[in-house]
């Protein structure tokens, strides 16, 4: 009789994890951050604040927009 008790606990223990497993939201595995992005004062291009033109405090995607925008 134990031994029957003990199978049922095992099995509905077994069942409400397996059930919480597929609740569970997937994760992804890359923990990568986020680059900051700014915008371009020239023509409104967001990109990563590290490949951007910066004069003071305006940022800019490349040269000629730089160039473009100080006329």
């Amino acid at each position: 009789m134990w031994f029957r008790l003990l199978i049922i606990f095992l099995a509905i223990w077994l069942i409400i994890r397996i059930l919480a497993r597929i609740r569970e939201p997937r994760r992804t595995g890359t923990n990568t951050p986020v680059a900051a992005m700014v915008r371009c004062e020239y023509c409104n291009l967001f990109l990563p604040k590290g490949e951007a033109v910066v004069s003071g405090t305006h940022y800019y995607c490349s040269e000629e927009h730089k160039s473009l925008a100080q006329k």
